[in-house]
């Protein structure tokens, strides 16, 4: 396998549409984070038991398509949470990208999560070493529109490449990978990414 690593954005936490004191006292919240073998999830649901423990309430963790279902979530819910990217809270704000003009107005940032890398992951007997031999390749991206997909597809676009961009779940896009139905799996998460530790241990 060779792993192509590119430092990218920070990961923020979507916030609350209430001030943090609030939340101390412990409503009923939910956590949006993303689907299985991505990082949100496990993250979220490591904060649930952070909480808990803390007895600061009680937060339940619901999988989703990721930051930018996150973001919408967060901004039409007082007691939601949400893990997302800089650049998907960016386009929320000021309802650019994804968020189509709608200017998600109840969206606040709680703390950073972590730096996030973006890695494209190919088994070695495909003989990919670099970005511009993904030209006319099925390439997993995550889910369907989300901002990893944004992001392969601004650096496909700058390496004068066309790909074919797969939409899934980062778990499912791995068994994928090792099927030989993708060529290759790109993702941005923090290191190690959980879904390409999974194909390591495959293959």
């Amino acid at each position: 396998m060779r792993i192509i690593d590119r430092r990218d954005f920070l990961a923020a936490a979507g916030a609350l549409a209430m001030p943090w004191p609030a939340f101390a006292q412990g409503p009923e919240l939910e956590i949006m984070t993303a689907g299985p073998g991505s990082a949100f999830l496990p993250y979220g649901q490591g904060l649930a038991k952070v909480i808990a423990a803390a007895n600061a309430g009680t937060i339940a963790v619901k999988e989703s398509k990721g930051s930018n279902e996150n973001l919408s979530g967060v901004d039409a819910s007082p007691t939601t949470l949400g893990t997302a990217f800089l650049g998907s809270a960016f386009d929320a704000i000021n309802g650019t990208g994804f968020a189509s003009g709608k200017k998600h107005v109840n969206v606040r940032a709680l703390f950073p999560m972590y730096e996030t890398a973006f890695m494209a992951a190919a088994l070695g007997a495909r003989n990919i070493g670099n970005v511009k031999q993904l030209d006319g390749k099925r390439v997993g991206c995550g889910p369907a529109g989300g901002p990893a997909e944004g992001y392969f597809r601004a650096a496909a676009e700058i390496a004068g490449i066309k790909p074919t961009i797969v939409g899934g779940t980062p778990a499912d896009q791995g068994k994928q990978l090792l099927a030989g139905e993708l060529d290759a799996f790109w993702q941005g998460a923090v290191v190690p990414i959980p879904s390409l530790i999974e194909v390591t241990k495959v293959g």
